[in-house]
């Protein structure tokens, strides 16, 4: 009797569900414990400030909050926080509005329902940690969740969906990320879900249920309202719906992708009086004592576009050498245009690498900063588990003699990558690739 091929394996024969539930439980179990407890960088506390303002005063403006201030450190003194706006001499937080304001609504419950309150400092690391896990923590473990559900309906490997399991869960930044108050990891929610559902029901893997059509509509409309490049994502992707299933979207998917941006266009309006972002109106970010009229460090860099562009890319930040199993997406955009077997889902491939591109060059025009003092480039982590998802398919051709070495070498320093970052996050000149292109000095 023949046995089928590696690649023809029926997952049945292989505890994939079970392992998978595995991972994810350990992984949540890091989280639990490694979520930072106190808001003490100026990303997470700026968004801490607008969610105690909302509730506590019912306003947008923080000059009151306890989180306006950075506490002292060393010899430095308490200082106010950098990601802030002055707008008519009240300061606001630069996040934006539509993820502080379903925050503020968990902490209205929060307090309402259990009587914690930010005020209380005995109370606030658990206020801030409990904030954190929901927004951030549980959208990760998403992601691997619905990799785990969904996977098995493009993949017949069990042992590629285990190693999609643990490139989604180590291999990447938002591991590290995921300690932390921020809007790229649930962004890079978002977009998994809506990509792989959108695929499944256009080749027939699900049924064009409304429902279906309701979540993709959802999570594609949260998206840019928290992550705005993420809209580059959304208009390919209602058209790509529209093709297939012009009525489904018109009306199922419109119904969910509406209200979250019609939340962000009000919430906007009710801060700034019009419809541009806080965050957009670079005149807000100069008043007395600005820290934006005197940078330092990353944000005063002025490197040359084509070196920010190699370090964001494949230098010191660089997706592809932090992650090179990333790489693997690129093999397989390649590969679609040679090969007439290639990946089934050639054309949706071949559209997120162009968006890649679109995205790596957006930010080398548009930033000078690698997004601050992090690990890595944290702009990019909103597309990096779409991106992996097109390196798992790829891997098919990868699972034997020396490309399986090769993989597994790219496995390793991917994974190596993700957990240096769970170390900090928020740290500079710390990836390993600066033992050998150098650090920078400021």
């Amino acid at each position: 009797m023949e046995t089928a091929p590696k690649s023809q394996m029926n997952v049945s024969t292989f505890p994939v569900e079970k392992l998978g539930w595995l991972l994810i439980f350990i992984m949540a179990v890091f989280l639990a414990f490694a979520i930072y407890p106190s808001a003490q960088l100026d990303n997470d506390m700026s968004r801490f400030a607008a969610i105690e303002s909302l509730v506590e005063r019912g306003t947008w403006i923080i000059d009151e909050s306890p989180f306006l201030m950075k506490p002292p450190r060393g010899k430095r003194p308490a200082t106010p926080i950098v990601d802030r706006v002055v707008m008519e001499g009240h300061s606001y937080s630069t996040k934006p509005p539509v993820m502080t304001f379903l925050m503020a609504g968990e902490y209205w419950l929060l307090k309402n329902l259990f009587g914690l309150d930010f005020s209380d400092e005995s109370e606030r690391p658990f206020l801030v940690w409990i904030l954190t896990f929901t927004f951030v923590a549980l959208p990760f473990l998403g992601i691997a969740w619905f990799f785990l559900k969904s996977g098995p309906r493009f993949i017949d490997n069990p042992l590629l969906l285990m190693t999609g399991m643990i490139i989604l869960l180590f291999g990447n930044q938002l591991w590290g990320f995921s300690r932390t108050l921020n809007n790229h990891v649930p962004s890079g929610f978002f977009l998994f879900f809506s990509m792989v559902q959108a695929v499944s029901l256009v080749h027939g893997k699900i049924q064009p249920r409304p429902y279906h059509f309701i979540f993709i509509g959802l999570c594609a409309g949260l998206l840019p309202t928290f992550d705005l490049p993420g809209l580059f994502f959304c208009a390919p992707l209602f058209f790509y719906l529209f093709y297939f299933f012009p009525k489904q979207t018109l009306s199922w998917f419109l119904l969910g992708a509406i209200p979250p941006l019609a939340l962000h266009f009000a919430l906007t309006w009710s801060i700034t009086g019009d419809f541009i972002p806080i965050y957009m109106k670079k005149e807000l970010y100069h008043y007395k004592g600005s820290y934006w009229d005197k940078m330092g460090g990353f944000d005063a860099l002025e490197e040359p576009k084509w070196l920010y562009f190699l370090h964001l890319s494949i230098g010191r930040k660089g997706l592809f050498s932090l992650f090179p199993v990333l790489v693997l997406s690129l093999v397989g955009f390649c590969r679609s245009f040679v090969k007439q077997d290639g990946c089934p889902l050639k054309w949706e491939m071949r559209t997120l690498v162009f968006l890649t591109a679109f995205w790596m060059l957006f930010y080398t025009f548009q930033t000078n900063n690698y997004g601050g003092m992090c690990y890595g480039f944290r702009w990019f982590m909103f597309f990096t588990p779409a991106l992996a998802f097109f390196s798992i398919l790829a891997m098919k051709n990868f699972l034997t003699g020396w490309r399986w070495i090769f993989l597994c070498l790219l496995i390793a320093v991917s994974c190596y990558s993700g957990w240096q970052c769970s170390l900090d996050p928020w740290t500079a000149n710390e990836e390993w690739t600066t033992r050998f292109l150098g650090k920078w000095t400021f």
